[in-house]
């Protein structure tokens, strides 16, 4: 009797086992690139300045969409709803200081020719234009034709550019875009001071660039010790009344198809709006380092608290994050190591900077914090996958950032404090992706 049952859960295993093998075989014929592409990618991570949500563009099968998700149960839930694969891009997710309304880009920059992207040849044309969208839902509102959208701290006035020039709209939608000032070259990196009376931006004229200042209720314009230097990347001070920037001494030379290893050291400015001149407080040594290399940031000089500057800086052959006191002095090295900072953000107290880098295992990338006046980073994650993207939500408790994994395609994630982080938008990866049959990297 024992024998017949054993002889019968053997044949049982078998069948079974031979079952497994087929299924896995019909399945490892089924993988396609269609299913391998099939998965959604998440990018444009933006954490809101309040009320402690988050929102990035999630791509689907080539459809761009902004999705969102706030506190408590963090829940991702689709923003817009575009469903057309037609090549355009939505970029540039700005917040309103409410955290009511987010403000984007829909499709990409014009060539040379003054035409923008139209894959899908469309015959109406394509344009790339600023729009903005209730967080509670609704449909999306253009704003007018232009990117780079900037909300002011009072939360009334959005300002963009249009072509290289400067417009504003009010926020309510009540008139239409007008000019807001005119410069040579075209304007770039717009910042809003603290107390929106101010907008600082670079004036970029080719072969060099100017940090200008436009009052907008005396309606005047002025530029911060111009030269023939290339000045950019404004940072204000949280009072108004200095500007850090970054500036790279001209050069006649031409950098064009090969590696640039030295240059003339660039150096870290502070301006006094009161005399409208500038001081150096920081400069790049001769040799390695002295050509300035970014970190992947929106910005790449920041203000932080105790009036700390912070700055990207490979003097040490990599790329390390630094720190300098606005009133100038020695720089501090806040990530030693034999190890590559990639992306990095500040905290909403400005006190600690998260970012990601490869300390410790090469081949992948995890998440830092470090103080604005310290040097030894904390890790915040570990383990066998990437992450990236890092935003530190407005309660400065909530981390979001985007993750993947050998097996894992890229997902927004969130982790509040020490606990596990999960997934803001679970589901969205489709049932039939492939996961189990790709292969972990040796």
């Amino acid at each position: 009797m024992f024998q017949h049952r054993q002889a019968s859960f053997m044949f049982a295993f078998v069948i079974a086992l031979l079952s497994a093998f087929q299924v896995a075989a019909q399945n490892e014929r089924a993988l396609t690139i269609e299913r391998i592409m099939s998965a959604p990618f998440p990018h444009e991570l933006s954490a809101a300045p309040s009320n402690n949500r988050v929102a990035w563009v999630h791509s689907a099968q080539g459809v761009r969409n902004i999705w969102t998700a706030s506190a408590p149960d963090y829940r991702g839930r689709q923003l817009t709803n575009y469903t057309k694969e037609d090549g355009q891009e939505i970029a540039g997710l700005v917040w309103t200081p409410d955290a009511a309304t987010i403000l984007f880009v829909r499709g990409g920059g014009a060539n040379r020719q003054g035409d923008n992207p139209n894959p899908a040849n469309d015959p109406a044309g394509a344009e790339q234009s600023v729009w903005r969208i209730s967080v509670s839902g609704g449909e999306p509102v253009r704003v007018g034709a232009g990117n780079d959208p900037i909300v002011s701290p009072r939360g009334n006035l959005v300002v963009f550019t249009q072509r290289g020039q400067v417009f504003s709209a009010p926020l309510d939608g009540k008139s239409e875009p007008a000019p807001l000032f005119r410069v040579r070259g075209g304007a770039t990196s717009l910042r809003f001071s603290p107390d929106s009376s101010k907008i600082a931006f670079v004036s970029d004229r080719g072969d060099h660039s100017f940090v200008g200042v436009y009052d907008i209720n005396e309606k005047s314009l002025r530029y911060i010790d111009p030269g023939v230097d290339s000045d950019s990347e404004p940072a204000w001070s949280p009072d108004g009344t200095q500007l850090a920037f970054l500036r790279v001494p001209a050069s006649s030379q031409l950098n064009i198809f090969r590696a640039v290893r030295s240059a003339r050291p660039w150096s870290i400015q502070v301006a006094n709006l009161a005399t409208n001149e500038s001081r150096t407080v920081w400069r790049a040594k001769e040799g390695r380092g002295s050509a300035f290399w970014p970190v992947n940031a929106e910005k790449q000089v920041l203000w932080a608290a105790d009036d700390r500057i912070i700055f990207p800086y490979e003097g040490d052959g990599w790329l390390h994050l630094y720190s300098v006191p606005a009133r100038g002095g020695s720089a501090m090295l806040l990530t030693p190591g034999e190890f590559e900072v990639e992306y990095v953000s500040l905290s909403p107290d400005r006190r600690q900077i998260i970012f990601n880098s490869n300390q410790g295992d090469i081949d992948r990338r995890h998440l830092w914090r470090v103080g604005v006046a310290e040097n030894r980073p904390v890790a915040i994650t570990r383990g066998e996958g990437i992450e990236w993207s890092p935003a530190m939500m407005s309660d400065g408790r909530t981390l979001v950032y985007l993750r993947s994994g050998a097996r894992r395609p890229a997902q927004a994630v969130i982790q509040i404090e020490s606990n596990e982080a999960r997934e803001l938008a679970p589901g969205t990866v489709p049932a039939d992706y492939p996961e189990r049959a790709l292969i972990e990297p040796q």
